[in-house]
């Protein structure tokens, strides 16, 4: 028995010494702590030294290298002349002797003192020596570079940088602040950083050259390869990291001694007083009892039970426990005494008080011989725990509800966030865009985000058409309305649920299925089950809705619903803002449009006015000459007949340009006679005159000039003036010359082409000159604009503008500055008229007539009058109206009244007009022919006839067949 006991103390020692061993843990745990946070510490030191050390030693090496730099760039500057410096960078001559002398000393001196050179050679090696003149700002020049050319890449090719620089060649040094340094401070230095490139690691040193006041007139640069700087450099590191992998190593194996020796210390200090106190202090029931379960002993945590150690001892263990553990206990205390491995149970404990305490059991067998000597074991009291376990767990359940409630509410705020934010970028668009698809695709670009995998698309109601017009949408939103319709248009019979929308209703379809319309079947084929349309209205106007669609059936909520038609109410106003600043912008471009037509009308307006006058005096000053040259085309001899014919020829062009300027400001009168023209002939003429123009003349400038026609010989004739198109078509190629001229190479084309298209019948001229830029091309109509200077007149186009107009056909213009122009005139299908009776009033002889002629052009009075006596007419003249009313006058109360009254409109004291108006007060019978220059618009009422200066004698012979009989006529009806 006596050894037994001491088996058991032995046993309970070596129990009370487990019960602390989780604070000795806790205080090993700061121990650790606080050690490896030593450690830590020497290891950061540590670090800091061998880094500080590698650094200075990369310094100290990088110090070498620069001053090494420096004292090449400092001899380098000795070698090189200031004066001869400047002098070669104002040549910029690389053949310069200079320019060869200073580079061959410095390639000397890089093959002494550059390693690259010395080992490669200076073709392969890319170190140098070079000179930059410094300027205004970072952009530097090259003068001096003692690279060679040569292909290092081994490409085929030199690149730029396989060249030396050439002189004056920029260089951005905004990157180099060490060589801007040198330069502004005038002292050497060299760069502090490495540049790496293609080619390697460089370093750069730089040394300021000046000249003989001291002046820093360039900078010296050195270039040096500095791969080994950089393999010494990663020696060092590799070396440092070593080390320091060393000092870790040694710092972390102290540590552990010092970590191993204070814990033993420790532990033996305390080992005594933990193991005589832990029964005593253990906040658990610790029990000892024999084999048959009876306590031996108990630790005084027994009284919180209401129980006193000693009271206990002899007692069966089951009976201080409660009945339902009291089988468990049994079972465990039977599998001690076989010797079988035991674990802790569930057991319940009964206080003093009958209260039950529920609780851990644990224990294990002491043995003598293999047979069961004693049981120790510890109650871990649970009964709070399990009370503030089921505690936290209703906390835990209701801080669960609590964060699901949370979530909901989060993301709920984070939806209604996106949707105001969909809404501001909605009105911000609306402020910003002005174009309608612009603002609706950037509403459908923010709905994507808040509806994943869900077609949308904005559509457009065009009452018009009776359809949809797909604005904006995303791809899945396009590939549907693709499959209804190519043009992207949706007809009103595809939507079923029109009337709704136009009622303002939403649409919400949740299985398309249960839908029979088009625009359900396109839906349900691109994989879409359901739909929402929401209307876009403005008042009672129905612009279109926003659609949304998804694959699945049933997929939108109500609160989609009303975010969607928020969305709708907002894209609306947005739309119908843009369609009004659409609509205002096109009659803002019609404004000026109109306004730019007024301006040019004007300006056309007061050419003419100003040229009526003009024709005016012209036209009185033609009349003889044209009248004399008719005479002379019947004289007998053949060459006088075509002297007097060319002399009429060239009186009538005079007039054809001035009338032309006059009509600049007036349409065309439809009743103006246009004669049939053929438009290739009108070319072939025009090119044959012209031709001294665009051949002889610029050859003589070393320019050739090919003329191309390519004619369509089916086109038809067209009504227009002939002499008035080959003016035209001069204009155009006398520009066409000019222009190939202005360009100012050796050859030029024009080509002239005609054709028919879209009903109009065209005539292009085409040059290969110098081309307009955008301003000339719109204001090469106006009067009096020109490009050619003091040469131009400015008048030419304006003349072919004012031909075409009268033609009542269109200019286009196409033109690009550098290649050329094309002048494109379109004339109308549309046939010459035929004056019926021409040609019977010109054979039919007239009676002798007298004749009351009235001019204040005594020139005018006298070869029409003799033209006309020739013709056997009696003729009575006078100089302005009131004599010729007088004359009138006298000869109607006399008995011997004229047959006819020819009178010119503008005269002094009484004009044309106000004549033919006192005439018709008296004789409303008598024919009256108006002769005048203004041109036959200002035709006076009360006349008869009308007549332009110069008149052709058959005109005039017309004319006065044309109102004799016309009496003849009038006094037959009266008679009858």
């Amino acid at each position: 028995m006596g050894d037994g006991s001491a088996r058991a103390d032995e046993i309970h020692g070596d129990f009370k010494q487990g019960v602390p061993k989780m604070r000795i843990k806790g205080r090993s745990k700061v121990r650790v702590i606080k050690f490896a946070a030593l450690a830590v510490i020497a290891i950061f030191v540590a670090g800091i030294l061998v880094l500080a050390h590698l650094e200075t030693m990369r310094s100290l090496l990088r110090d070498e290298i620069r001053h090494r730099l420096m004292t090449i760039a400092t001899a380098a500057t000795m070698l090189i002349d200031p004066e001869e410096h400047e002098k070669i960078a104002q040549a910029k001559d690389p053949d310069n002797p200079l320019y060869q002398k200073a580079v061959a000393k410095l390639r000397a001196l890089a093959q002494q003192t550059l390693p690259e050179v010395r080992t490669k050679g200076l073709k392969l090696a890319r170190e140098a020596i070079y000179t930059l003149v410094p300027s205004t700002g970072t952009t530097w020049h090259f003068v001096l570079d003692t690279m060679l050319p040569c292909d290092r890449d081994g490409d085929g090719k030199l690149d730029d940088d396989e060249l030396p620089a050439q002189i004056g060649e920029p260089y951005d040094v905004s990157d180099f602040p060490e060589m801007r340094r040198c330069f502004l401070e005038g002292r050497p230095t060299a760069d502090t950083d490495l540049t790496v490139d293609k080619w390697g690691v460089w370093l750069s040193g730089y040394a300021p050259l000046k000249d003989k006041n001291g002046r820093v007139i360039a900078v010296v640069g050195v270039d040096m390869n500095a791969e080994t700087l950089v393999a010494i450099e990663g020696d060092l590191l590799k070396l440092a990291i070593v080390t320091f992998a060393i000092i870790v190593l040694t710092i972390l194996f102290l540590a552990l001694l010092l970590y191993r020796w204070q814990s033993t210390y420790e532990q033996l200090a305390r080992t005594e007083e933990l193991h005589r106190k832990l029964v005593e202090i253990s906040a658990d029931l610790v029990l000892s009892l024999d084999p048959d379960g009876n306590i031996k002993s108990v630790s005084p945590k027994v009284r919180s039970y209401g129980y006193e150690p000693e009271s206990l001892v002899g007692h069966s263990v089951t009976e201080f426990v409660a009945p339902e553990s009291k089988e468990q206990v049994s079972a465990l205390l039977t599998n001690l005494r076989r010797g079988e491995p035991v674990q802790p149970i569930q057991i319940s404990i009964v206080t003093s008080k009958g209260q039950v305490r529920h609780g851990e059991w644990r224990c294990f067998g002491v043995y003598e011989d293999g047979r069961l000597a004693e049981v120790w074991g510890g109650f871990y009291d649970l009964s709070q725990l399990l009370l503030l376990t089921k505690e936290l767990k209703r906390k835990a359940e209701e801080l669960s509800e609590l964060s699901q409630e949370q979530a909901r509410l989060l993301e709920d705020i984070r939806q209604q966030a996106e949707q105001i934010a969909v809404l501001d970028e909605l009105v911000l668009a609306a402020i910003q865009r002005r174009e309608i698809a612009s603002v609706a695709q950037s509403v459908i670009d923010g709905l994507k985000s808040l509806f994943p995998q869900t077609g949308l698309a904005v559509l457009r109601h065009d009452a018009f058409t009776k359809s949809f017009v797909f604005v904006a949408g995303n791809e899945e939103a396009l590939a549907v309305v693709q499959h209804l319709s190519p043009n992207r248009t949706v007809p009103e019979e595809a939507v079923q649920s029109l009337p709704r929308l136009q009622r303002g209703e939403i649409v919400k379809l949740d299985d398309l299925e249960a839908v029979n319309s088009e625009a359900s079947q396109a839906l349900l084929a691109e994989g879409f089950r359901s739909i929402v349309a929401c209307p876009l209205h403005i008042g009672d106007e129905f612009l279109g809705f926003l659609a949304a669609f998804r694959p699945q059936p049933h997929s939108f909520t109500d609160d989609e619903l009303a975010f969607l038609q928020r969305v709708a109410n907002h894209l609306a106003i947005a739309l119908h803002n843009a369609h009004l600043f659409e609509q205002l912008q096109r009659a803002y471009d019609e404004l000026q449009q109109a306004q730019a037509m007024l301006v040019q009308q004007e300006r056309l307006k007061a050419l003419g006015q100003m040229a009526s006058g003009i024709s005016h005096d012209i036209g009185n000053a033609l009349v003889p000459l044209l009248a004399y040259a008719e005479l002379l085309e019947e004289h007998p001899d053949p060459k006088v007949r075509e002297w007097g014919r060319q002399i009429g020829l060239a009186a009538e062009d005079i007039m054809h340009i001035v009338q032309r300027l006059r009509a600049f400001y007036r349409p065309r009168d439809p009743n103006e006679v246009l004669e049939p023209v053929d438009l290739n002939e009108i070319v072939r003429q025009v090119v044959d005159l012209t031709k001294p123009r665009w051949y002889d003349m610029p050859q003589r400038e070393g320019i050739t000039i090919d003329m191309s026609l390519e004619l369509d010989e089916s086109l038809p004739t067209i009504g227009g003036i002939a002499a008035e198109l080959r003016e035209a078509l001069t204009n155009l190629i006398f520009n066409a010359v000019d222009a190939i001229v202005a360009k100012g190479e050796t050859e030029g084309t024009i080509t002239i082409r005609t054709g028919r298209r879209n009903g109009f019948v065209f005539l292009e001229v085409t040059d290969t000159g110098i081309g307009m830029d955008e301003e000339t091309k719109r204001r090469c109509m106006e009067p009096f604009f020109t490009t050619k200077g003091e040469k131009g007149s400015g008048l030419g186009l304006m003349m072919v503008y004012g031909t075409m107009q009268r033609h009542e056909g269109q200019i286009e213009i196409e033109s690009e500055l550098g290649k050329g122009s094309t002048f494109r005139l379109l004339f109308p299908l549309k046939e010459a008229e035929v004056k019926e009776g021409d040609e019977e009033e010109r054979t039919q002889a007239l009676p002798p007539l007298r004749i009351l002629l009235v001019d204040d052009d005594p020139r005018v009075r006298k070869i029409l009058g003799e033209l006309m006596k020739s013709w056997g007419h009696t003729i009575v003249v006078a100089e302005d109206g009131f004599s010729a009313l007088d004359a009138f006058l006298v000869a109607s109360h006399s008995g011997q009244p004229f047959d006819v009254v020819i009178t010119d409109l503008g005269m002094p004291r009484m004009n044309g007009a106000e004549l033919v108006r006192r005439i018709r007060e008296h004789d409303r019978q008598v024919p009256i022919i108006i002769v005048t220059a203004w041109g036959k618009e200002h035709f006076a009422p009360g006349a008869d006839a009308i007549l332009s200066k110069p008149v052709h004698s058959q005109d005039l012979k017309s004319a006065l067949w044309k109102v004799v009989r016309q009496r003849k006529v009038s006094e037959a009806v009266k008679g009858s």
